[in-house]
């Protein structure tokens, strides 16, 4: 009858362990999403954020007025969009204003 006892405690004790093992993988799942999403909620914000001044800089303006001049300068034979990425690439960085 000890013995029963003792073996049926044993088995709570394992139980248990299971119970909090589950329930700590659990946790750190939500956790771990938890973190996940408010990193990505504030990439979001950043380049929001980032958006807005460039637009506010006159950036945008700027940079959509060059790529014009680029596309009407080629002919439309060689219009290459990776080329045109990497000739306007420089002067776009090139042209964010200090204070952004």
């Amino acid at each position: 009858s000890k013995t029963k006892t003792n073996m049926s405690a044993a088995g709570g004790d394992e139980g248990q362990d299971s119970k909090k093992r589950a329930n700590d993988a659990l946790f750190n799942k939500i956790v771990t999403s938890a973190k996940k999403k408010i990193e990505e909620n504030e990439k979001t914000r950043l380049k929001l954020t980032l958006t807005k001044r460039l637009k506010e800089a006159g950036w945008h303006d700027e940079m959509a007025d060059y790529c014009r001049e680029v596309i009407r300068n080629k002919s439309l034979e060689h219009l290459d969009i990776s080329k045109l990425v990497e000739e306007i690439a420089p002067r776009s960085r090139s042209a964010v204003p200090d204070g952004i």
